[in-house]
């Protein structure tokens, strides 16, 4: 006698804690920042805040890698970092966008210099917003220069998860 067939069961939705916590995008425009990617992703890793939930974008622009070792430059540093540290998180996007903008390092904070410093600033900003959020429910601006920051922090942002 055949037996009756059964379907497969349905998979049923992840109730892991994290599969509740929000998606968080983690922004970060970078300039000249080969020196300080290391700690960046060190930072990044440190967060106390499921990995596989959290996607990762930067917009490297106008770097002129000034006093960076010969063969190194902040673009290649980035793609490698994003290969090597990136496969823990969501996703991880690299983007690159000339702005054209050219300033001394000494002349970068002066007063004559900050209309033009902070309107490319915004327009790189709005650039790798509107290139890499999708479905993420927050997202949080990190410098890649800061040296630390609280490892609890994206929780500290938001309400904790609802769970029903």
């Amino acid at each position: 006698m055949e037996e009756p067939a059964h379907p497969s069961p349905t998979p049923l939705p992840s109730t892991a804690p994290e599969a509740t916590e929000p998606l968080v995008l983690v922004l970060t425009p970078v300039k000249n920042a080969w020196g300080h990617l290391d700690r960046f992703w060190k930072n990044l890793n440190a967060l106390d805040y499921p990995k596989s939930r959290i996607s990762v974008a930067f917009l490297e622009s106008d770097s002129d890698d000034h006093g960076a070792p010969e063969g190194v430059s902040t673009m290649g540093k980035l793609e490698s970092l994003a290969k090597s540290q990136g496969a823990a998180f969501r996703r991880v996007q690299v983007f690159s966008k000339s702005f054209g903008v050219a300033l001394k390092r000494s002349e970068r904070h002066g007063e004559e210099a900050q209309l033009r410093r902070r309107a490319v600033m915004a327009r790189s900003r709005n650039y790798l917003l509107s290139r890499a959020l999708d479905d993420e429910a927050y997202v949080l601006w990190i410098d890649s220069d800061l040296h630390s920051y609280p490892q609890g922090c994206c929780a500290a942002f938001w309400p904790p998860a609802r769970t029903s």
